[in-house]
């Protein structure tokens, strides 16, 4: 939901992400549910559908979502893993 809140994108939760660039099984398991959660919302940017803009046309946005958007998986991932073996 926060994600929503914020306008923020789908693209911090994309798998090339967390599956490769930084593969850590709570951390992929986490992105692929928010993903998943985002689904079909028109809250949530898609970076797919996000045209190239000049420096002017972009005023004022954001270029990347907010850290705390970006590293939720990251911060999220690790403790749940765990949680798996209990």
């Amino acid at each position: 939901m926060s994600t929503e809140a914020l306008t923020g994108s789908k693209g911090s939760f994309d798998p090339f992400i967390h599956d490769i660039a930084r593969p850590h099984p709570g951390q992929i398991e986490v992105a692929a549910v928010v993903l998943d959660v985002l689904g079909t919302t028109c809250l949530a940017i898609d970076p797919r559908q996000r045209g190239e803009n000049s420096v002017d046309e972009d005023k004022g946005t954001l270029k990347q979502d907010r850290y705390s958007l970006r590293t939720a998986p990251q911060f999220i991932g690790p403790p749940c893993a765990p949680m798996h073996h209990i």
